[in-house]
This record gives C-alpha cells, structure tokens and sequence, in this order.
C-alpha cells in the first residue's frame, strides 16, 4: 500500500488566480484559467518519450485501446454522459464509492501506473469526473483547456482507433504543458517517481505505449489535486 504522500508533492502546482491564457488547442479563443498559473511555457517534448503511433499491439502485456468491456462507453447511445440517468451515471457511481479517501486514490495512482489492472477506460472516467468539478471550481482552463479535451471525450472523438486515442493524449500533454508551471511539472515528474519506486519494470517495458498514456492521466489528475481534493 502506498503511504499518503501526494498531498504535499502535488501542493501548489496549480495556482489559484484568474489569468489570461491562450490555450494551445485553440490560438482564437479565450479561455478561463481561474486556478492554473499565469505562466504559457513552451510546448515541450514528453518527459516519457515513446511514439504515439507505435502499435500497441507489439505488448505482450494487454493494452485496450478503450471500452468498458461491457458493451457501454463514450461512443455509447446509452452512456448519457451528464444526465442523472444513464450508464455514465452508474459507472460515476461506482468510482466515485471505489476512491472515497485520500489513501484509495493514492493507491490506485499506483496501481494505474504500474499495471494494466486498472482499465483505460476506467481511467478516462476518472479524468471525465475530475473535468467536471475541476469546470465547477472554474480550474479546468475553460473551453479551450480541458473543456476543449472534456467535450471531445463527451463526443467520442477519442474512441475506436489507436490513432484517436493518441490524439487524447498529445492534447491532454498540449494542455498540461502550457498550464502548469516549470515547478508544477518538476513537481509533477517528483509524484510519478515516487508511485514507480519499488515496482516491477515489466509494464513499463512491455507496453511502454499505454505506460505513456497513464503517466500522462496521472500527470494531469495530480495537477488538478486528485488525492487531497477526489472527484
């Protein structure tokens, strides 16, 4: 079990100020920045850097694109994402009660990084639930920050291809990179060390493609203060 140690490594990686960034989705619009730092950074090349486009398919260790499993998801009819009634309801419920403490969801950072015994698409759920408060508490970098990459889930535009997918994640990494600080991504690297420390190496290097992914995920869900904070 992973000692709750998050809280302090992830403190102050996102301001709580209004600002004015440009998002890099979107040179022409606007975008609410309220909780994230004032500072536009370069675009900067992953700190995992595998290829987006290197099959998935080369792993030995399973590594699903997405899906549920269950025949739902995002692409779904009956998914209703954002309705009281639905399976993106029913599934909310069911993360939401999985990672109730602090210590649950430091412990499933762990897991999700190391294993693919999380699913991917539970992941993206998990990060759908953090947008979604994160938008309450106007911290999500507005409509070009991740409520660009939010509404583009809600789409469906990330789903049934290895190509789609990747494009989750380049703009997850685009956002990320120019709304947090060079001490917010230092801090950041500092967090994703420590939940590998002790572990097997055989996830990283078996599926180093989906190993990315979820470091990106992660990357993103501590930023917006996951574990003090949940969903």
């Amino acid at each position: 079990m992973l000692t709750y140690t998050v809280r302090s490594l992830a403190s102050g990686i996102v301001a709580n100020k209004q600002t004015g960034l440009a998002s890099p989705l979107s040179q022409r619009r606007h975008v609410r920045t309220a909780g994230l730092t004032s500072a536009r950074l370069p675009l900067a090349k992953s700190s995992f850097p595998v290829s987006p486009r290197k099959s998935m398919r080369s792993c030995t260790v399973r590594c699903n694109v997405g899906g549920s499993g269950t025949g739902t998801g995002w692409a779904s009819p009956t998914w209703r994402w954002g309705y009281a009634v639905g399976d993106a309801h029913d599934a909310a419920a069911v993360v939401r009660r999985k990672l109730s403490s602090p210590q649950t969801r430091a412990d499933w950072l762990r897991e999700t990084l190391n294993s693919d015994a999380i699913s991917w698409f539970e992941v993206k759920l998990v990060l759908a639930l953090k947008w979604q408060r994160a938008a309450h508490e106007r911290r999500d970098g507005g409509e070009a920050g991740f409520g660009y990459v939010m509404e583009q889930l809600r789409l469906a535009k990330y789903e049934g291809s290895e190509e789609a997918d990747a494009t989750f994640v380049q703009d997850m990494e685009s956002v990320l990179s120019a709304l947090v600080s060079e001490d917010g991504a230092n801090q950041l690297k500092t967090v994703l060390d420590e939940l590998q420390k002790g572990q097997d190496d055989t996830f990283k290097t078996k599926c180093p493609v989906d190993f990315h992914r979820r470091s990106v995920a992660l990357k993103v869900l501590v930023a917006l203060e996951f574990c003090p904070a949940g969903l």
